[in-house]
């Protein structure tokens, strides 16, 4: 026997010795035996807290054991019994383990081959299982926090015919199959163990998109057919959208499996007389079903689909606005298309979704015709309009996406000034300098292009910045005022609105359902409200009005007025502090505006009526 065998032997027999010392201490610790036995030199733990951490020594004179945690820069002195309770002990042969000693061969299963990496993690998991959270935290202590990432592009890697069951849920686990299992095995299973119609549908959904399905399968369709018509007929959550892509889906199996379709209620016909609009079930259904959807809407109106269509298109955005038009083409409506467009165009009815569907497609081959006579001045004032319109109606700080794609493309302006007046761009570059969705920094950039055109435009910088910097004197009072309002808005009225909408909702038959049409109405003037008040907010400044000058009328001045019809007090104050019936105006105001700066004995005329100054004193001195 060698030196090192004879030194490792008594390594091993002082250690069992020390732990039959604790075990004999504390006897309720014998259970733990096997696991403080294992506790040799190099052996690798994890704590919940400190992450992964190996055993550096054991001081058998004091009793405690050295651990050093990868996460800390000194071992820890830890008494046994502790580790053993608290620490989970990994096994030399745990991925954990193995990690550390041979980093380079888990690498490569990390690098190349994911699905290998899981199987070596569950075989040495209890009956080859392992939680999705269990597996999650296993992938960090190999990869750190990188993980997440790797995770959701390993579970794509996994395919067909794969050993390695993946979990749809955080309350499923991985499994690891003694024998690849089909695909289109596992979606059966999922499918009958899922109570949720929603899921059922999307996992019958898979089985369309798996190409040729295979004998055993395609013999159990039937049976899943008759379960997913029954489930879809019965549920009471399903959006109207998803009611059609589950019957559609229903209906193609059944083709599948050679069932009648004729059969099974409720027909796609019948869903779409039912929805409260095709506008809704187009926001609902997945993009592959679109064209499917206006295919509906032409058999349903064969009369007038070409207007329904249109009406559509109208109100689209996304991936709909595209298959609308390309619906329309493809059933020879291009004049029709054409000129509708044009009409939008003119009476500034153009939404952002079709404009920046418009200007993105402006230069291919399919649209160019059509697209060309929209480009121009009438196009870039929509433009604005649009963009204007979306930062008064966005209820959240969410960019714009009309106005990023102005900004981005760079050769967008050119193209729409090309056949401008110098007097059109003038108005369109103010226009521009006043819009509330456009950042200040995106003004001055987008000026520029302006200039490059028209030079002269350089001048009207400076009068609209000093327009754009304005703010509102208001007093603080008004101001508290004003924000009380802001919080009742956003903490009580928007979400009572919210409960009004899902409580019509419940309804049913949102077509004929006034309930829900108020609430969604109300909804929209509240959110208009909300952008109002916070552009307001931000531009007020407080103030007690303590600035007021003392030799003119100011912000902030009492004001003794004479004409024909005698004598007239006004106190002139902030923004929001207007009261007629006391005879406070708002600086604001016309009368106000023109008394500004004036001096005792000056005239100032508004409103068919001549003024003149008698006195003028500060509010804040006649208190």
């Amino acid at each position: 026997m060698t030196k090192k065998h004879i030194r490792l032997r008594m390594i091993s027999l002082m250690e069992a010795a020390a732990v039959d010392t604790i075990i004999r201490t504390n006897p309720a610790l014998n259970t733990l035996k096997e696991k403080l036995l294992s506790l040799k030199k190099g052996t690798y733990c994890i704590h919940r807290a400190w992450g992964v951490g190996v055993v550096k020594d054991y001081d058998e004179a004091a009793g405690k054991l050295h651990i050093q945690f990868e996460s800390e820069t000194a071992p820890r002195v830890m008494d046994p019994a502790f580790v053993a309770a608290k620490l989970e002990v990994l096994a030399d042969n745990h991925i954990v383990s193995r990690h550390r000693n041979s980093p380079a061969e888990i690498q490569t299963l990390i690098d190349s081959n994911p699905e290998g990496l899981f199987a070596e993690i569950l075989k040495a998991s209890p009956n080859h299982t392992m939680s999705l959270l269990e597996m999650e935290a296993t992938l960090q202590y190999l990869m750190g926090e990188n993980y997440k990432k790797w995770l959701t592009s390993a579970k794509k890697r996994i395919g067909k015919g794969s050993v390695i069951g993946v979990p749809e849920k955080k309350t499923e686990s991985y499994i690891l199959h003694a024998e690849p299992v089909a695909a289109d095995d596992e979606v059966l299973v999922a499918f009958y163990k899922t109570k949720n119609v929603k899921k059922k549908i999307e996992l019958a959904e898979t089985l369309l998109t798996n190409g040729t399905l295979p004998e055993e399968v395609h013999a159990k369709l039937s049976s899943l057919v008759e379960e997913l018509a029954t489930a879809i007929v019965e549920s009471r959550i399903l959006t109207a959208g998803e009611r059609l892509r589950g019957v559609w889906v229903r209906d193609d199996l059944s083709k599948l499996a050679k069932i009648d379709i004729a059969k099974y209620q409720p027909t796609p016909n019948a869903l779409l007389k039912e929805a409260f609009s095709v506008q809704e079930l187009s926001e609902e259904l997945p993009s592959q079903y679109l064209r499917r959807l206006l295919e509906l809407v032409k058999e349903s109106n064969p009369n007038d689909w070409q207007k329904v269509t249109l009406d559509l298109l109208k109100n689209s955005s996304g991936k709909f606005t595209q298959e609308c038009v390309s619906f329309l083409l493809d059933n020879s409506e291009d004049k029709r298309l054409a000129e509708t467009l044009e009409r939008w165009l003119s009476e500034r009815s153009l939404k952002a979704p079709i404009i920046i569907w418009v200007l993105k497609n402006r230069a291919t081959r399919r649209y160019s015709t059509m697209l060309d006579r929209l480009m121009g001045p009438n196009l870039f004032s929509a433009i604005f309009y649009a963009i204007d319109y979306e930062a008064t109606q966005n209820a959240s700080q969410k960019r714009i996406a009309l106005a990023d794609l102005l900004i981005e493309d760079r050769e967008l302006i050119g193209e729409l000034l090309a056949t401008a007046t110098p007097e059109v761009a003038r108005d369109l570059a103010h226009t521009l300098m006043m819009s509330q969705g456009i950042e200040t920094l995106s003004k001055r950039s987008l000026i520029a292009r302006f200039i490059k055109q028209f030079p002269d435009i350089q001048s009207l910088i400076a009068t609209d910045e000093s327009t754009q910097q304005e703010t509102l004197i208001v007093s603080w009072e008004s101001l508290k005022a004003r924000q009380a309002e802001y919080q009742e808005l956003v903490t009580k009225k928007i979400p009572e609105n919210k409960e009004a909408i899902a409580t019509a909702r419940e309804l049913g038959d949102l077509k004929e359902n006034s309930e829900y049409k108020m609430a969604r109405q109300d909804q929209d003037t509240l959110m208009a409200q909300k952008a109002k008040t916070e552009s307001e907010l931000r531009q007020a400044r407080g103030t007690d009005f303590a600035d007021c000058p003392t030799d003119s009328v100011g912000v902030g001045s009492i004001v003794e007025l004479s004409s024909s019809e005698g004598k007239t007090t006004y106190t002139i104050l902030g923004a929001w502090d207007g009261n007629p019936d006391k005879n406070i105006l708002s600086y604001k105001t016309p009368l106000a505006k023109s008394l500004l700066g004036k001096k005792a004995g000056e005239k100032v005329k508004t409103g068919g009526q001549e003024y003149t100054v008698v006195s003028f004193k500060r509010v804040v001195d006649a208190k």
